[in-house]
């Protein structure tokens, strides 16, 4: 007898990588259009770059259930 296992799922929206990464996309198109006046540096920009893609590393490890589309 063949034993199905069923895996716990969260929505997408639930997931913190998602929410995550629509805040880093906000920011990088408010820091495009001049919001307040922000104009990063090079190396600022860089350290930004570095620091999510390791965030995004973090949040992906830490998370245990697959994802669902909604």
């Amino acid at each position: 007898m063949t034993k199905v296992v069923v895996k716990k799922s969260k929505s997408l929206v639930s997931s913190k990588v998602f929410w995550f990464n629509i805040l880093a996309g906000v920011i990088a198109v408010a820091s495009l259009f001049g919001f307040a006046d922000f104009e990063p540096s090079q190396e600022v920009t860089e350290i930004i770059a570095l620091v999510t893609g390791l965030l995004n590393i973090v949040l992906r490890l830490k998370t245990s259930e697959p994802i669902t589309k909604l």
